[in-house]
């Protein structure tokens, strides 16, 4: 052992086991970012391949600070980044659940296409209504295609770097904090 402070350690530090980096509460997974979950499918819970890992950085910010939107876009940004804690974490997802959603996201890019080129139409045929119509529905179909691209799990709650996480099968919560 060197007396040098600037030295580097020897061994790198154990990491946290999963069972002391992870507990469940209300049906929500609590976790420190970086966490790597067990090759279980989060929404079935069905044994997964290793290929199957995902590796996802998901967001989260307070709910209050959608009331910025009321002062505008640009506060409603700052206010965003400002706020914005992030979670890296790495979780299985059975081919199943990976197929579902990139069909109803190819199902919604599609609506989307389909009622742009609405738009596109209504408004060389002059039809004020029909446009307006078509407006509202692109809209619908991009916020629907926002939530379809998502994933399974979305962060509910943070509190001094642990993220709680929702969106899991029951089964998987309970084989966690059993250990199985």
């Amino acid at each position: 052992m060197s007396n040098n402070p600037f030295q580097a350690p020897l061994e790198a530090p154990a990491a946290p086991s999963l069972a002391d980096a992870i507990r469940v509460v209300d049906n929500a997974l609590v976790v420190p970012s970086g966490v790597r979950l067990p090759p279980r499918c989060v929404a079935t819970n069905a044994p997964t391949q290793a290929d199957d890992a995902v590796r996802k950085k998901i967001a989260w910010v307070p709910s209050m600070i959608y009331l910025l939107l009321l002062l505008g876009p640009f506060p409603f940004l700052i206010g965003y980044f400002v706020t914005r804690k992030e979670c890296l974490i790495e979780y299985s997802e059975s081919r199943e659940v990976r197929s579902r959603r990139r069909n109803m996201v190819l199902v919604n890019a599609l609506a989307s296409l389909a009622f742009f080129l609405g738009i596109c139409g209504m408004t060389v045929l002059e039809m004020p209504f029909g446009v307006w119509t078509m407006v509202m529905l692109f809209l619908l179909s991009l916020i629907a295609f926002a939530f379809t691209t998502n994933g399974t799990i979305k962060i509910a709650h943070h509190d001094n770097g642990m993220f709680w996480i929702k969106g899991f099968h029951p089964d998987y919560l309970y084989d966690l904090t059993t250990g199985a």
